[in-house]
């Protein structure tokens, strides 16, 4: 503990007087009376269950006891939080994460979306968005400038990659580790619950998850309609369906990893998203280097990774889409075989995720002494 203000002659660092911690109908904390000197390294020790972490998130200001007295260097901690979290620090072995986090976390998501689309779609039907006017106003002997629709393609590919890359962060933080996961289920024993509270830091990130996949697809959508049914593709339009498409591009890719990452931890996430998600564009793009016959067979290749999925749907389902001879087969093939790969793989990853979660809830619930941490 850190020393903010002196202490009275004789007064102790911290003065417990029966203490008492319930939650629920389960007594955490049983009439506990401690006195430590200043100056003294004091350890507390119990086995599991016995209210050592209920004790400190008192001391902490983290939670209301039931009843009892706690002074710490003079300060009453049960009426001056504030003074008490000037005079002290706490380390946990597991640092807690705001309540709101998932929340905030989607909301972000989706302003991102309409950052994008509010500065993005102006700048359509005057031209400036796409690069190639840049390049045409930069050499002057290009008149009667019009973009390509292979620049559209990879426009709207690169908004559904952004999307992507940017849900992949999010869930990231907004996804309990196990430990934060069997310690938010022993709280829930504690406090005669069945159930994680949804907002919690510990409760599942999936759902969350899902908002994000169907705002992001929305801003996906909305985009690449904008783009496509512009006064520079007169005619063509972007089907219906593209949005089933987009949502199913974002969430085999995301739901897998967030599954992944929340069943068995960011080692194994990060593990797949190398070996899944680089390794093969890196391996199509040497294989179709070598020779033009295996561009084919590359274009395979990268469709595994779902960094490339954005792409790959933009360039098999738009109308203005015009891919080369060699990939004309390939790529579509590609995109919808290792889409219908990955959603498999993803439902799988969510049943045992949901598996997993029962399991651990189950064990929490009936045989706390087994996963336990500390009191």
């Amino acid at each position: 503990m850190e020393t903010g203000s002196p202490i009275s002659p004789g007064a102790p660092a911290i003065d417990i007087r029966s203490l008492r911690v319930d939650y629920g109908n389960f007594l955490a904390v049983d009439d506990l009376t401690l006195t430590v000197p200043p100056g003294e390294i004091f350890g507390l020790v119990g086995p599991n269950g016995a209210g050592k972490t209920s004790t400190f998130r008192v001391l902490t200001t983290l939670i209301e006891p039931t009843y009892g007295e706690v002074i710490l260097e003079g300060v009453d901690v049960l009426d001056d939080h504030e003074g008490a979290r000037r005079i002290l620090g706490y380390m946990p072995d597991l640092a807690p994460v705001p309540g709101d986090l998932k929340a905030w976390a989607s909301g972000f998501f989706i302003w991102i979306q309409i950052l994008l689309l509010g500065n993005a779609l102006p700048l359509i039907e005057p031209g400036r968005l796409f690069p190639s006017q840049g390049f045409s106003g930069m050499v002057k002997q290009i008149a009667n400038w019009t973009p390509q629709p292979v620049e559209a393609v990879f426009m709207t590919g690169t908004y559904g990659l952004v999307t992507f890359v940017l849900m992949i962060v999010l869930a990231s933080l907004i996804t309990p580790s196990v430990d934060h996961q069997i310690k938010g289920w022993r709280r829930a024993r504690k406090q005669g619950r069945s159930s994680l509270p949804p907002l919690g830091d510990e409760a599942t990130g999936f759902w969350f998850l899902l908002v994000m996949v169907l705002a992001g697809a929305a801003g996906w959508f909305l985009f690449t309609q904008a783009l496509v049914e512009s006064r520079w593709f007169p005619g063509h339009h972007a089907p219906a369906g593209l949005f089933v498409c987009f949502v199913a591009v974002l969430l085999a890719g995301g739901a897998g990893y967030q599954t992944l990452l929340e069943a068995k931890g960011g080692r194994v996430a990060l593990l797949a998203g190398i070996l899944g998600g680089i390794v093969p564009v890196m391996a199509g793009a040497v294989l179709g280097v070598v020779s033009n016959r295996m561009i084919p067979a590359a274009a395979w290749l990268v469709g595994i990774s779902p960094l490339s999925m954005p792409f790959y749907a933009t360039a098999s389902l738009l109308p203005i889409s015009e891919l080369p001879a060699e990939t004309s087969r390939a790529v579509p093939r590609a995109f919808f075989f290792w889409l219908f790969v990955t959603l498999v793989l993803a439902v799988w990853l969510a049943i045992r995720l949901w598996t997993t979660r029962r399991k651990m809830a189950r064990e929490s619930l009936t045989r706390p002494s087994a996963i336990d941490g500390n009191g």
